[in-house]
């Protein structure tokens, strides 16, 4: 499966990915350039993603979240058995992720 242009430019400033520590198994992606600034999407143990939505950190203060509560969220098994699956993941993701950014300027 390909990963679209959009994604890598988001790759080139954030591309440290950590399992979150805890009860749930969501993913922080820190920026190369600042690790106080991170993307947060959410996991649990059954291997669902972005099941409780995504958030954007600035300086380690929260600055926007985007909610799934009523979103569909993706098996991580399914990501990576089914290509179309993975691209309406990765679509979401940088979707979610730009809306995010704008409030982001307004901290930066």
């Amino acid at each position: 499966m390909s990963i679209s242009l959009d994604f890598i430019k988001i790759a080139n400033e954030y591309n440290v990915v950590r399992l979150t520590q805890g009860k749930g198994q969501g993913l922080n992606i820190y920026s190369q350039n600042n690790k106080s600034n991170s993307i947060y999407i959410s996991g649990d143990t059954y291997g669902n993603i972005n099941n409780d939505g995504i958030q954007i950190y600035v300086d380690k203060k929260l600055v926007g979240k985007i909610n799934r509560s009523t979103y569909k969220h993706f098996k991580a098994k399914m990501l990576r058995e089914n290509p179309q699956k993975y691209d309406e993941f990765e679509k979401t993701f940088i979707n979610d992720f730009f809306k995010l950014l704008e409030n982001v300027k307004n901290y930066i």
